[in-house]
């Protein structure tokens, strides 16, 4: 599935704990089970349940400590409704700190669930680190740094490193802007 999950989107959650995913990205997971883990930072990761296994395999055999089996044991399966919703449980909606904006962000090989507000701040708390990571494999500052300095809506974002966990790298260093 690499390649196939990008773009940043607002969504709401629902009164139900619902969150929508967007047509976008949900032409990739249709048809499948799908697995919700709590991400690194406050938001949550969606996979295809193959993905997740694919993922789950790759950490432990790289670090088989308790750190990563919790993490990729401590699942929820979820799946999509008629109207592309996923239904969010407590426990995974009180770590993400979502409330009724939501960012629903592709990364590759899997789908990030955050709180606007949460992930507007760790855009903004990451954005040195990020521009610094992309000057090292080459990225030309005007490029990629210099449109929030110079007076953007704060509307922008970039994946950061918000996807590595135990050796399994998410799709960081890019740079997308809200649709």
């Amino acid at each position: 599935m690499s390649g196939e999950l990008s773009g940043e989107y607002g969504v709401k959650l629902d009164d139900m704990g619902r969150i929508g995913v967007p047509r976008q990205l949900r032409e990739s997971i249709e048809g499948g089970d799908l697995v919700l883990l709590r991400g690194e930072q406050p938001c949550l990761w969606l996979y295809t349940f193959d993905e997740w296994k694919r993922r789950k395999e790759i950490a432990l055999r790289n670090d088989p400590g308790i750190l990563v089996r919790r993490r990729w044991n401590a699942q929820q399966s979820v799946e999509l409704d008629k109207q592309g919703r996923i239904s969010v449980p407590l426990p995974m909606r009180r770590h993400a700190k979502l409330a009724k904006d939501c960012m629903v962000v592709g990364q590759d090989y899997y789908i990030e669930i955050w709180a606007e507000d949460v992930y507007v701040d760790y855009f903004e708390a990451t954005k040195d680190d990020f521009i610094a990571s992309c000057e090292r494999i080459g990225g030309a500052r005007g490029d990629i740094g210099e449109q929030g300095d110079s007076g953007d809506d704060g509307n922008s974002a970039h994946a950061g490193t918000a996807g590595t966990d135990a050796g399994v790298p998410g799709a960081a260093g890019e740079r997308r802007t809200h649709d």
